[in-house]
Protein backbone atom coordinates (compact mmCIF):
# COMPACT_ATOMS: atom_id res chain seq x y z
CA UNK A 1 0.00 0.00 0.00
CA UNK A 2 1.39 3.41 -0.98
CA UNK A 3 2.00 5.95 1.73
CA UNK A 4 0.04 9.16 1.69
CA UNK A 5 2.35 12.06 0.92
CA UNK A 6 3.05 14.31 3.86
CA UNK A 7 2.70 18.02 3.26
CA UNK A 8 5.33 19.99 5.12
CA UNK A 9 5.51 23.28 3.22
CA UNK A 10 3.28 26.23 4.08
CA UNK A 11 2.28 29.15 1.89
CA UNK A 12 0.52 32.17 3.29
CA UNK A 13 -1.13 34.52 0.83
CA UNK A 14 -3.26 37.59 1.26
CA UNK A 15 -6.26 37.84 -1.04
CA UNK A 16 -8.73 40.62 -1.67
CA UNK A 17 -12.42 39.75 -1.33
CA UNK A 18 -12.93 39.21 -5.06
CA UNK A 19 -10.00 36.79 -5.39
CA UNK A 20 -11.00 34.95 -2.22
CA UNK A 21 -14.52 34.54 -3.60
CA UNK A 22 -13.07 33.24 -6.89
CA UNK A 23 -10.93 30.75 -4.94
CA UNK A 24 -13.94 29.54 -2.94
CA UNK A 25 -15.91 29.25 -6.19
CA UNK A 26 -13.17 27.12 -7.81
CA UNK A 27 -12.87 24.96 -4.69
CA UNK A 28 -16.58 24.16 -4.84
CA UNK A 29 -16.60 23.74 -8.62
CA UNK A 30 -13.57 21.42 -8.66
CA UNK A 31 -14.49 19.55 -5.48
CA UNK A 32 -11.01 19.99 -4.04
CA UNK A 33 -9.70 21.80 -1.01
CA UNK A 34 -7.91 25.12 -1.53
CA UNK A 35 -4.43 23.64 -0.99
CA UNK A 36 -4.90 20.91 -3.57
CA UNK A 37 -6.40 23.38 -6.05
CA UNK A 38 -3.50 25.83 -5.63
CA UNK A 39 -0.97 22.98 -5.99
CA UNK A 40 -2.62 21.81 -9.20
CA UNK A 41 -2.78 25.31 -10.69
CA UNK A 42 0.88 25.97 -9.85
CA UNK A 43 1.98 22.68 -11.47
CA UNK A 44 -0.15 23.34 -14.56
CA UNK A 45 1.40 26.80 -14.93
CA UNK A 46 4.92 25.48 -14.33
CA UNK A 47 4.41 22.77 -16.96
CA UNK A 48 3.72 25.44 -19.59
CA UNK A 49 6.43 27.91 -18.47
CA UNK A 50 9.75 27.60 -20.25
CA UNK A 51 13.23 29.00 -20.17
CA UNK A 52 15.84 28.24 -22.77
CA UNK A 53 18.69 29.34 -24.91
CA UNK A 54 19.88 29.19 -28.47
CA UNK A 55 22.32 26.41 -29.22
CA UNK A 56 25.22 26.72 -31.65
CA UNK A 57 22.87 26.12 -34.59
CA UNK A 58 20.60 29.00 -33.46
CA UNK A 59 17.84 26.55 -32.62
CA UNK A 60 15.82 27.25 -29.52
CA UNK A 61 15.95 24.54 -26.86
CA UNK A 62 13.32 25.08 -24.23
CA UNK A 63 13.35 23.72 -20.72
CA UNK A 64 10.88 23.82 -17.88
CA UNK A 65 10.98 23.02 -14.20
CA UNK A 66 10.93 19.28 -14.84
CA UNK A 67 14.37 19.52 -16.48
CA UNK A 68 15.89 20.62 -13.16
CA UNK A 69 13.65 18.67 -10.77
CA UNK A 70 15.03 15.82 -8.68
CA UNK A 71 13.70 14.27 -5.49
CA UNK A 72 17.00 14.97 -3.73
CA UNK A 73 17.19 18.57 -2.48
CA UNK A 74 20.94 18.80 -3.10
CA UNK A 75 20.78 17.35 -6.60
CA UNK A 76 17.80 19.56 -7.44
CA UNK A 77 19.55 22.71 -6.22
CA UNK A 78 22.80 21.93 -8.03
CA UNK A 79 20.98 20.96 -11.23
CA UNK A 80 19.22 24.31 -11.12
CA UNK A 81 22.21 26.56 -10.43
CA UNK A 82 24.53 24.77 -12.90
CA UNK A 83 22.07 24.36 -15.77
CA UNK A 84 23.42 26.37 -18.74
CA UNK A 85 20.03 27.83 -19.63
CA UNK A 86 19.35 28.84 -16.03
CA UNK A 87 22.75 30.51 -15.79
CA UNK A 88 22.03 32.39 -19.05
CA UNK A 89 18.48 33.55 -18.32
CA UNK A 90 17.63 33.43 -14.64
CA UNK A 91 19.24 35.74 -12.13
CA UNK A 92 21.04 33.72 -9.50
CA UNK A 93 22.03 35.18 -6.15
CA UNK A 94 25.70 35.74 -5.39
CA UNK A 95 25.64 32.72 -3.08
CA UNK A 96 24.16 30.55 -5.84
CA UNK A 97 26.75 31.76 -8.35
CA UNK A 98 29.53 31.09 -5.85
CA UNK A 99 28.23 27.58 -5.17
CA UNK A 100 27.95 26.92 -8.92
CA UNK A 101 31.58 28.00 -9.34
CA UNK A 102 32.61 25.77 -6.41
CA UNK A 103 30.82 22.78 -7.96
CA UNK A 104 32.38 23.49 -11.35
CA UNK A 105 35.89 23.64 -9.89
CA UNK A 106 35.30 20.48 -7.87
CA UNK A 107 33.26 18.68 -10.52
CA UNK A 108 34.62 15.13 -9.86
CA UNK A 109 32.81 15.22 -6.49
CA UNK A 110 29.48 16.11 -8.08
CA UNK A 111 29.34 14.93 -11.67
CA UNK A 112 30.58 12.35 -14.11
CA UNK A 113 31.80 15.10 -16.44
CA UNK A 114 33.15 18.64 -16.40
CA UNK A 115 29.97 19.77 -18.15
CA UNK A 116 27.94 18.84 -15.03
CA UNK A 117 25.29 17.25 -17.23
CA UNK A 118 24.91 14.15 -15.03
CA UNK A 119 25.19 14.64 -11.30
CA UNK A 120 26.23 11.77 -9.04
CA UNK A 121 23.34 11.70 -6.57
CA UNK A 122 25.02 9.56 -3.87
CA UNK A 123 28.00 11.94 -3.68
CA UNK A 124 25.74 14.99 -3.66
CA UNK A 125 23.48 13.51 -0.97
CA UNK A 126 26.48 12.87 1.29
CA UNK A 127 28.13 16.25 0.68
CA UNK A 128 24.99 18.41 0.62
CA UNK A 129 24.64 18.85 4.41
CA UNK A 130 28.23 20.18 4.44
CA UNK A 131 27.99 22.49 1.41
CA UNK A 132 27.89 25.82 3.24
CA UNK A 133 30.99 24.91 5.24
CA UNK A 134 32.77 23.51 2.18
CA UNK A 135 32.09 26.62 0.10
CA UNK A 136 33.23 28.80 3.01
CA UNK A 137 36.43 26.76 3.33
CA UNK A 138 37.06 27.08 -0.41
CA UNK A 139 36.40 30.83 -0.33
CA UNK A 140 38.83 31.30 2.54
CA UNK A 141 41.65 29.15 1.14
CA UNK A 142 41.27 29.12 -2.65
CA UNK A 143 44.11 31.58 -3.20
CA UNK A 144 46.58 29.75 -0.97
CA UNK A 145 45.42 26.11 -1.02
CA UNK A 146 43.00 25.51 -3.94
CA UNK A 147 42.74 21.76 -3.25
CA UNK A 148 41.81 22.06 0.43
CA UNK A 149 38.00 21.86 0.11
CA UNK A 150 38.43 18.84 -2.16
CA UNK A 151 40.51 17.14 0.52
CA UNK A 152 37.73 17.87 3.02
CA UNK A 153 35.20 16.31 0.67
CA UNK A 154 37.40 13.22 0.31
CA UNK A 155 37.42 12.91 4.11
CA UNK A 156 33.64 13.26 4.31
CA UNK A 157 33.09 10.57 1.68
CA UNK A 158 35.70 8.25 3.17
CA UNK A 159 34.09 8.75 6.59
CA UNK A 160 30.94 7.07 5.34
CA UNK A 161 32.93 4.40 3.50
CA UNK A 162 32.33 5.79 0.00
CA UNK A 163 35.31 5.86 -2.34
CA UNK A 164 36.04 9.47 -3.28
CA UNK A 165 37.12 10.52 -6.77
CA UNK A 166 40.77 11.13 -7.57
CA UNK A 167 41.76 14.48 -6.12
CA UNK A 168 43.46 16.79 -6.86
CA UNK A 169 42.90 16.52 -10.59
CA UNK A 170 45.87 15.48 -12.66
CA UNK A 171 47.58 18.21 -14.67
CA UNK A 172 46.87 16.34 -17.93
CA UNK A 173 43.14 16.19 -17.17
CA UNK A 174 41.73 18.32 -19.98
CA UNK A 175 38.32 18.57 -18.34
CA UNK A 176 39.59 19.79 -14.97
Amino acid sequence: MAKKSIKNQNLTIRLDEKTRFALDFLVRLEGQNASKLVERIILEKADTSYFGRYNTHLERKEYNWRDVWHVSEGVRHLMFITHPAVKAEIHLTFEEEEMAEFVQRHWPFFSSSFRLSTLIAPYVDILWPHMDALVAEWREHKATDPWRAGESMKEILSGVEVAPPDWPPKSDDKEG
